[in-house]
């Protein structure tokens, strides 16, 4: 009688919402196994666990045992909250400011950096800053496409 009373409970605390407590996880921000350095989804469906706080993604199951072993080790790969990107997406775009020596340098693109449209194309723009570099899109959602992948849009700027 115990057990199936305790079995009826904990299937009950299990449809309980946890309200909250979504938003207090860091998603986790790489590509790739923070254990085997693989990218994400080449070994099949990965495996997804909150430690502490953190989202983590695993290539494979095999890879927990690794990371259970040293959550520190494999921890320290995340980029630091200091280094990721702030992006202010309702920010109107600001140049940077000129130092004494040097005067402020006009944005270098007339188009759009992920969809390569006119700046003005969609309406309003948007524009964000990236590591301390001013980022004009067309559109608020050319600035999800850009944080899946900076770098491939960041050459545009570098004229490369």
């Amino acid at each position: 009688m115990k057990s199936i009373l305790l079995t009826t409970l904990m299937a009950f605390l299990a449809t309980v919402p946890t309200f909250g407590a979504e938003k207090s996880v860091k998603p986790y921000p790489l590509d790739k196994c923070i254990v085997s350095d693989e990218k994400l989804g080449v070994e099949g469906k990965p495996t997804v666990f909150v430690y502490e706080g953190q989202e983590i993604k695993l290539c494979c199951a095999d890879c927990r045992k690794e990371f259970d072993a040293n959550p520190a080790k494999f921890l320290a790969k995340l980029p630091k909250a200091d280094a990721a990107p702030k992006i202010d997406k309702a920010a109107p775009a600001k140049p940077a400011e000129p130092t004494k020596d040097a005067p402020a340098k006009p944005y270098p693109l007339k188009t759009c950096i992920v969809s390569d449209n006119d700046l003005d194309s969609m309406g309003e723009q948007a524009s964000f800053v990236y590591q301390g570099l001013t980022i004009k899109v067309c559109c608020k959602a050319c600035i999800a496409k850009f944080e899946k992948n900076p770098a491939k849009y960041l050459k545009k700027i570098e004229g490369k």
